[in-house]
């Protein structure tokens, strides 16, 4: 498995999109690792399938 590091641009690009589909209440899923787990205050952990 191949890593790579992102630049500080290309987080801040995936930052503001994560936020612009959580405000349309679009699916997040996909801006995340097939191995990422997600923490949701009110929903708890979440993971892709």
């Amino acid at each position: 498995m191949e890593m790579r590091t992102m630049t500080d641009e290309q987080r801040k690009a995936i930052g503001l999109e994560y936020f612009r589909r959580m405000d349309r209440g679009e699916s997040i899923v996909d801006l995340f690792d097939d191995n990422a787990e997600v923490y949701f205050a009110k929903g708890g952990r979440a993971r892709k399938a």
